[in-house]
């Protein structure tokens, strides 16, 4: 059986005797319980398991609402809610002690609390805050450049120049005879016909 089971059947036991006891278990108005009555709760209660039972009835006489109902002369109540027996005043000092003893204790837990508190603060403010890098911005995106299609121009260029050739005219003498008639013009001159004269 683990803590945290055995801590909630704790509390439950408590709330039963409350239930069934609520003249005894009252913290709004405790009262001094007889003696001898844990032996006849563990009689009345025999299905409990007993080392629980007993913690329960301990810790409700050991707290300080009930130390505080411990007055001399008070008188103390059994399961029946009638009156058996009173506090004595060695009882009553007895109770005041115990209260003393709990308020130191209390107070002792108190400051190692506050202590252990102190201490784990020192603890942070010794280590070395972490520097968060900054982000740098994101690059903006490179623009992407601008295809123009461009039609290629095919110019072809003739390696050899043209040359115009005139032809120039000779002149003509008496003695060069025309060109015939039957001869094509071609632009290429042919050899001029020579006629000799006699003399006499």
């Amino acid at each position: 059986m683990n803590d945290i089971t055995r801590k909630q059947q704790l509390e439950n036991l408590k709330a039963e005797l409350a239930e069934r006891w609520p003249h005894l278990f009252n913290k709004a108005a405790p009262v001094p319980f007889k003696v001898g009555i844990r032996e006849e709760i563990t009689a009345a209660l025999p299905d409990v398991d007993a080392p629980l039972l007993r913690k329960a009835v301990n810790g409700w006489c050991q707290s300080f609402h009930y130390m505080a109902a411990l007055k001399p002369d008070a008188p103390r109540y059994g399961l029946d809610g009638e009156p058996d027996g009173a506090v004595t005043t060695e009882q009553a000092e007895d109770a005041l002690r115990h209260i003393e003893t709990l308020k130191q204790r209390l107070e002792q837990k108190r400051i190692s609390r506050e202590a252990e508190a102190k201490r784990q603060a020192e603890v942070a403010a010794a280590k070395p805050e972490k520097i968060v890098p900054e982000k740098k911005p994101k690059a903006a995106p490179k623009p992407q450049p601008v295809q123009v299609s461009t039609a290629k121009v095919s110019t072809q260029v003739s390696s050899k120049p043209t040359v115009q050739v005139k032809q120039a005219r000779r002149p003509v003498t008496a003695t060069e005879a025309p060109a015939s008639e039957d001869t094509p013009s071609l632009g290429v001159l042919n050899k001029p016909k020579i006629t000799l004269k006699r003399k006499g």
